[in-house]
């Protein structure tokens, strides 16, 4: 049965029933059917194509079955094949639809760029769909995320110039998988026209890593790009570290004319962190790995939320920025990092001292060329840290190989606990940091006036939640029960003069009891 360049009616679809045993559906060489403009298909049974399987503007195939299955010599003609548009075709949309995994050939080879292309593709499938291995699959138009994901599975994912990924999340992405060596996405052609192109990529399910890209140039260049877990001494072997990275390794290059000017957005979750990562996240930086070693650069800014999806925005996830010029990113390996320390060592302590004054103290064994310190705080409600003081060197060009003590202060009228860090500046830029250490708050409560006639106030400190106060007079009879959030007016202009006892109760943990004495106008 064969046709050439001829637009069947959807009713062929019952004479293309094949014998084979994989393939419910088959087009044979030569066989052309086009399915129109507003008309959608179901097809149930899987699929082998390897005729023209066309489609135009408007058209949906929506694939219930388990395989579909482009031949060696299969077609996915849009409508500038049939002559109807003189520009570039947009061709149909094949929804793949199923609750269970589906799996689809693409006959598409990256290394030749030869074979065939879906014109779209739409992911309903919650299980996603898994590309067959040893067949790239390339998508010419448009690839949206409904729901669930693509499996590359050891292959490549192409799409075409001037193409897009629409409905990426974090839960719905291109899955490239968990070993330093698979399949990539790739995004072709992209100049500095493009502005911001995100590869929607995570290494399984649930964990999104995504990067995006700006090309500076106004010469095409096609990028690829894949994600996987760790970060190895040497790309892809070696050691691993996994206390002071993004545990994340992104591959991402370019083809052909090597040479790198384009800017990179790194995206990560927080349960991607190292151990010690989040203490410097906020001097994190890209690091490239040159060959030998991983490079480091200075802190560019970490955004939060990340912006890479096109779902909700998620407070857990942060994005790093670097601008590559005129390096090799043939293909290149990236990590998130955070930033070394300068050439200093010191000791650092704090405590506090009262309910608003923290006292701190670092002792250096030794300094080279640092510009100064600063002391840095976050607050228990705080994402980040900053700067509340800067001190400079007391030593003669930043530079001693004896002990020298730096001392300072901060005021930190706060009821929670507080975090301080010193920040070591070098002369060259670089940034380096102590240890962090944890300063609890100042546990008190005040109560006044004392005497008081009528009323009093009472003020906690340092207590996160609500304290139960009872108040006795003199012969242990309880009077009152009250709870007290921070500060609480206790209004008792009915008791009778006299000294009076205030027992403050953390649950049923006694904290604190105190007297005050209460007058009669």
């Amino acid at each position: 049965m064969t046709c050439a360049k001829t637009i069947w009616p959807l009713c062929v679809l019952a004479l293309l029933r094949t014998s084979t045993a994989a393939a419910q559906v088959y087009l044979p060489p030569g066989a052309d059917l086009t399915v129109h403009p507003g008309d959608t298909v179901a097809i149930f049974g899987n699929v082998l194509n390897s005729g023209r399987w066309g489609t135009l503007n408007g058209a949906a195939i929506n694939f219930y079955g388990t395989e579909w299955q482009n031949g060696a010599g299969g077609q996915m003609p849009d409508e500038a094949y049939y002559g109807l548009d003189t520009t570039q075709g947009a061709g149909g949309i094949f929804r793949f639809i199923q609750s269970s995994p589906q799996y689809v050939t693409g006959a598409y080879n990256e290394a030749t760029g030869q074979g065939p292309g879906f014109p779209g593709i739409s992911i309903a499938n919650t299980e996603g769909l898994i590309l067959e291995p040893g067949s790239d699959v390339k998508i010419r138009h448009s690839l949206n995320f409904e729901t669930g994901y693509v499996f590359l599975n050891g292959n490549n994912l192409n799409m075409s110039h001037g193409s897009t990924i629409t409905g990426y999340s974090d839960r719905q992405f291109v899955v490239t998988g968990l070993e330093p060596n698979g399949g990539s996405l790739y995004r072709e052609s992209l100049t500095q026209n493009d502005n911001l192109v995100v590869f929607p990529v995570g290494a399984y399910p649930g964990s999104y890593s995504p990067l995006a890209l700006q090309s500076h140039t106004a010469y095409p260049m096609t990028f690829h790009a894949r994600v996987f877990d760790s970060v190895y001494s040497n790309a892809t072997s070696g050691t691993t570290n996994p206390e002071t990275v993004v545990l994340k390794t992104w591959n991402v290059g370019q083809p052909g004319l090597n040479i790198g000017d384009v800017s990179v957005w790194l995206q990560h979750d927080i349960g991607d962190e190292g151990r010690f990562f989040p203490l410097h996240r906020d001097s994190s930086y890209i690091s490239l790995f040159t060959g030998n070693d991983w490079d480091t650069t200075g802190p560019k800014g970490v955004l939060n939320p990340g912006t890479l999806t096109t779902g909700a925005q998620l407070p857990s996830t942060f994005a790093n920025l670097r601008d590559f010029t005129s390096v090799l990113l043939a293909n290149a390996y990236l990590s998130v990092a955070e930033q070394t320390p300068a050439d200093a060592q010191l000791e650092f302590q704090a405590y506090r001292q009262t309910i608003r004054l923290v006292r701190t103290f670092w002792i250096t064994q030794y300094e080279r060329s640092v510009a100064h310190y600063e002391l840095q705080r976050r607050r228990a409600d705080e994402d980040s840290f900053y700067t509340v003081a800067v001190v400079p060197t007391q030593t003669a060009n930043g530079t001693s190989t004896t002990p020298v003590r730096y001392d300072q202060e901060d005021d930190d009228y706060y009821g929670d606990v507080t975090y301080y860090r010193v920040k070591i500046v070098g002369q060259d830029g670089h940034t380096g940091y102590s240890v962090v250490r944890l300063v609890p708050p100042f546990v008190a409560i005040v109560c006044s006036p004392d005497p008081a006639v009528g009323f009093f106030t009472v003020n906690t400190f340092g207590f996160n939640r609500v304290l139960r106060m009872e108040l006795y007079d003199r012969a242990g009879q309880r009077v009152g029960q009250y709870e007290v959030n921070g500060t609480a007016t206790i209004s008792v202009p009915w008791l009778p003069a006299g000294m009076y006892v205030l027992a403050f109760y953390d649950q049923n943990r006694l904290v604190s009891t105190q007297k005050i004495i209460l007058l009669r106008k």
